[in-house]
């Protein structure tokens, strides 16, 4: 008989104990159904994306934009941060459920002509319908109608109601609230920053004069969490993770942006 060394007998038990665990692993994923991709149809959306939930699923989406964005600001000096810098500091919060590394995350968007943002819309989201489309422009289209707040905000929830009253794909769904909500919370944070001398972010606006600024932040944000959504979905993360790892790609975007004093301009 052959002698086997006792460390490679307990390493192959290891080994075989860790391919039964991943085994377990996959099949629950499979169970649930969490792998979604563009061409995601009903038959695959997940049981818990109801209505209500995907509410409060894209509500989230806001809170984290505007929550990482300001702790940041609060936490650092601003004018002495690096653009890498700027990036380690956001993706250094860690959200419940994701878990992001230096390669997991989209590092830039392509800005050419996204202040035309019709022709940009159609130009970078072709593979989705022409409603999911008209969708982003109407938003988009919302956040440069008033500087007044509440009006935008009147606005947002009547178009939130349309999107949720409507009967498509719920991954689908969840992306245009989730974009709807970051454009919300994008529009309040950034109005603020330019009125309130207490936000981090308010040097950046003293000698701006272009009325109209937080506009291109905003449709930056939200151009963003759509291409990283539908990006994270098709690498394998179920919708939540996703959503919220597109709104932590958004806050860091929209925090360059809002430092570079327009950067669509």
């Amino acid at each position: 008989l052959m002698f086997i060394p006792q460390r490679l007998i307990t390493e192959g038990i290891i080994f075989q104990n860790l391919i039964m665990k991943k085994l377990c692993y996959f099949a629950i994923v499979l169970l649930i159904g969490t792998s979604c991709t563009k061409n995601s149809t009903k038959s695959t959306d997940i049981e818990y994306l109801t209505k209500s939930n995907l509410s409060k699923l894209s509500d989230n989406a806001g809170a984290i934009h505007s929550y990482l964005i300001d702790q940041v600001g609060k936490t650092n000096n601003l004018a002495l941060l690096t653009k890498e810098q700027y990036r380690y500091a956001i993706y250094s919060i860690k959200m419940e459920g994701v878990e992001l590394n230096y390669f997991d995350t989209k590092l830039a968007i392509d800005k050419r002509g996204i202040y035309d943002f019709k022709n940009y819309i159609t130009n970078h989201f072709a593979y989705k319908s022409e409603y999911e489309q008209d969708i982003l422009k109407q938003i988009v289209s919302i956040t440069i109608s008033s500087q007044d707040f509440n009006e935008i905000n009147k606005q947002f929830n009547k178009l939130k109601s349309e999107i949720l009253s409507k009967s498509f794909t719920a991954t689908k769904q969840l992306c245009l609230l989730g974009a709807l909500e970051i454009a919300r919370s994008s529009s309040k944070y950034w109005l603020d920053a330019k009125q309130n001398q207490l936000n981090p972010y308010h040097p950046f606006f003293k000698n701006y004069q272009k009325p109209y600024f937080p506009d291109c932040v905003t449709i930056i944000d939200i151009c963003m969490f759509a291409i990283s959504y539908d990006e994270y979905l098709e690498n394998g993360y179920n919708p939540t993770q996703a959503e919220t790892a597109a709104a932590q790609d958004a806050a860091y975007q929209s925090g360059l942006a809002g430092m570079a004093g327009g950067a669509c301009v």
